[in-house]
């Protein structure tokens, strides 16, 4: 049962060539977990825009804050020799390198990938990708407590329960998904609980969409809601509603532009090749043209005008100075929770040495 499950899982993934779409999250913040953090999670929303060919990918992300003012721009994509983040505001901050520095490549959740948070734990990386290895999967079904044929709310499943990550009793979590038989033996729902049995997360997909391309047929979760809870009691909660918009969802549909996978240098007032730790600075100007617009170029092809020498080690969000509002304590904490949400679950004691060090460093 385990292994025709998993193969099922892995077809799913490698099925999906090509796929572009437009996502949204919304996330609420209990009062409980705004006490927690001493006012400093507000709640927040996000659009995505998605689109990958293999392993390449482009994603745009925007947040807005509860008064809808944009906090926070980002464009991360791949183009199968560099990994490049693009950060926007007063001015606009280039990032490349040939190997990632980030465990969420897409700068934030695919909302597909939500209803797989209980795949991963902290430290791996959270990509469509990485559910296509076949390493991703014996990982674990090395985990696996119990699997069995069960019904969840009237809907036929396979409820496979696995070992999650270790706790700081030495213990671990422990993670039950249900898998829709109907639904292409996707998953409908899971759970998360920490070692002393306590609720911590709670994932259910709300929609299932089936995309047709060819004769051939995928389906495809469009709504996930999450709550996420912590504090010592688990009772500090954080809600998520994620939409996959299915009027844009095209899966397996030709990519015709491939420079839509290379994000142009003429457009970076601050560029950085993190491999070697050299970048360049032009002088502060305004953001050129909007996210969507942002196709011409050619990274391999830039000459700085100004070679400058990075001070410190690479990293994705350290490695130039002065990166502006784009920076800011808002725009950091929505990045910070679109990661965390699936990789359930971190102290609250982190989360507000985090926030506090986040409004040190943002001013």
């Amino acid at each position: 049962m385990l292994e025709d499950l998993i193969a099922r899982q892995e077809a799913f993934f490698r099925t999906i060539v090509t796929m572009e779409c437009d996502g949204t999250y919304d996330v609420k913040v209990s009062d409980a977990l705004r006490r927690e953090t001493r006012g400093d999670m507000n709640d927040f929303s996000s659009k995505i825009h998605f689109i990958s060919d293999g392993g390449k990918y482009r994603s745009e992300v925007a947040s807005y804050d509860a008064d809808n003012r944009i906090t926070f721009s980002v464009i991360n994509a791949y183009n199968g020799k560099l990994y490049q983040r693009m950060q926007l505001g007063k001015r606009v901050v280039l990032d490349v390198s040939q190997t990632s520095h980030t465990e969420s490549p897409y700068g934030t959740m695919h909302p597909l990938l939500l209803a797989y948070g209980w795949a991963f734990t902290k430290g791996d990386v959270v990509s469509i990708d990485a559910l296509r290895q076949s390493e991703t999967w014996s990982t674990l079904a090395e985990r696996t407590i119990t699997i069995e044929h069960t019904t969840r709310d009237g809907i036929e499943c396979i409820a496979w329960t696995l070992r999650g990550r270790e706790q700081p009793n030495g213990g671990y979590d422990t993670r039950r998904v249900y898998f829709a038989v109907d639904s292409g033996y996707l998953p409908c729902e899971f759970t998360i609980h920490d070692s002393e049995n306590r609720l911590r997360s709670h994932c259910t997909v709300a929609k299932f969409t089936r995309s047709v391309n060819e004769g051939a047929e995928v389906v495809f979760p469009l709504q996930m809601l999450v709550s996420t809870f912590y504090g010592p009691d688990a009772t500090a909660e954080l809600t998520t509603v994620a939409a996959v918009d299915g009027q844009t969802l095209r899966i397996n549909h030709p990519i015709s532009d491939g420079s839509l996978f290379t994000l142009p240098v003429s457009q970076a007032d601050v560029y950085t090749d993190l491999d070697v730790d050299v970048g360049w600075e032009t002088p502060r100007a305004e953001l050129l043209g909007k996210p969507g617009d942002l196709l011409d170029g050619d990274i391999a092809h830039a000459k700085p005008s100004v070679s400058v020498k990075t001070s410190g080690p690479p990293a994705m969000t350290n490695s130039v100075p002065d990166r502006g509002v784009h920076e800011s304590k808002l725009s950091r904490k929505a990045a910070y929770w679109l990661i965390a949400i699936p990789v359930v679950v971190l102290g609250v004691i982190g989360l507000i040495r985090w926030r506090r060090s986040a409004k040190t460093a943002g001013g």
